[in-house]
């Protein structure tokens, strides 16, 4: 393990030979890593001292002079935003974030670009697949993503260039290791081993056979359930071909048995009450007000009666913080292609899942965890967050 410091913090990264490493992940040269290293050494003092700055700076300089505001209330929060953005510290801050991120994804498509042709190979050489790959080019995209580039990734999720591509899987890929700061599990996959010791937490008795994955992205969560659940049946859909190609090569060289689809949540394609359990990892904030709500539907047309939806979202709950915490995660919104983000720190996930027809509904906050079988959680609603890095928002129900 390589440490290093920022404004205090201590970080871990990592060399490229100990690298999260499975057939598909790209490998980066020296020279490489040495940038991406600059970036995390980068967006840890723009995540650290500055926006503690710029906080600061908002809660003492804005906050007085505008008076009370509702953290819950869009106009406040936007108000806020477009006050805070006077402050020179403010100004620094966000410059500094949206510059970082932008270099990050400059820094792994050179990393991708030149093994490209490798990669493709790879997905291409897969002989006697254990899951599979159904894709459906003609599917229509859903607005909510065509309307901008998720996390600026240059073409976001829906990139996909035809044929064998699997660029935009290989770029998000490497490039959520050096988002999460080298500390999302040695695949990527804290997210779902803390899905799954929710599920065992929430939803102990389920033994479900077949099992759906919404928003699967390229599978980091997703491989977490083969681990949980050995012989269920387990099918992961996401809306862009070049994601799923390598979603599919990705979890073949892990020798995990995945059927992946591309599919719209919004619109599935899988016939009712088909599935014994519905899952997602960090959907909904990627989705819109009218988006949630169709996925939700859907979610609950597709299962079995007695099955269970169990979702893992960013901790993000604004009731309660202070302005100056709200309005640096509501910058996502207009600065990092987040156009979801703020309002899902509002929405009631409780009135969500009653709306859709869930029932014996239950949410909370769950401790990170890179096995499953560790640290378990809280299912009270009202327990603070402790930050993306050590907490995750959790909730489900079941369809009676």
């Amino acid at each position: 393990m390589v440490m290093f410091e920022a404004e205090g913090v201590r970080q871990e990264t990592m060399r490229s030979d100990v690298y999260p490493r499975h057939g598909m992940m790209a490998g980066a040269t020296h020279d490489e890593l040495a940038a991406q290293k600059y970036f995390l050494g980068l967006r840890a003092y723009a995540n650290g001292r500055l926006m503690a700055q710029a906080i600061d700076a908002c809660n003492e300089q804005i906050m007085p002079e505008m008076g009370e505001r509702d953290p819950e209330d869009e106009d406040d929060r936007a108000a806020v935003l477009r006050k805070s953005e006077e402050l020179p510290i403010f100004q620094h801050w966000g410059a500094l974030l949206r510059t970082s991120q932008e270099l990050m994804w400059d820094y792994v498509a050179d990393t991708v670009d030149r093994q490209l042709d490798d990669l493709e190979d790879k997905f291409r050489s897969i002989d006697e697949p254990l899951g599979s790959l159904t894709l459906h080019p003609d599917v229509p995209n859903p607005e909510y993503l065509t309307l901008v580039d998720q996390h600026i990734q240059p073409g976001g999720y829906l990139h996909d260039a035809g044929g064998d591509d699997v660029r935009a899987g290989a770029i998000y890929d490497r490039g959520a290791v050096l988002y999460g700061l080298g500390r999302a599990g040695g695949l990527n996959d804290v997210r779902g081993h803390t899905l799954c010791a929710f599920i065992q937490d929430a939803f102990p008795s389920e033994q479900p056979k077949r099992i759906l994955d919404l928003g699967c992205g390229v599978g980091h969560g997703t491989l977490a359930l083969v681990d949980l659940y050995p012989d269920a049946e387990l099918h992961a859909i996401d809306i862009g071909g070049a994601l799923l190609r390598y979603a599919h090569a990705r979890a073949e060289s892990l020798g995990k048995r995945v059927h992946f689809h591309q599919q719209d949540a919004c619109n599935l394609k899988f016939e009712d009450e088909s599935f014994d359990m519905v899952t997602s990892e960090i959907l909904f904030h990627e989705t819109s007000r009218r988006g949630m709500p169709a996925i939700l539907k859907e979610a609950y047309r597709v299962l079995k009666p007695g099955g269970a939806m169990c979702n893992l979202e960013v901790p993000l709950r604004y009731k309660g913080m202070d302005m100056g915490g709200v309005v640096v995660r509501d910058w996502q919104n207009y600065y990092n292609a987040e156009p979801f983000w703020g309002s899902l720190g509002c929405v009631d996930f409780e009135q969500a899942m009653k709306d859709a027809g869930f029932t014996r509904i239950v949410q909370g906050f769950q401790p990170r965890t890179l096995n499953f079988a560790g640290e378990r959680g809280t299912m009270d609603k009202e327990d603070p967050s402790m930050g993306a890095l050590s907490h995750w928002v959790v909730f489900g129900g079941y369809k009676d």
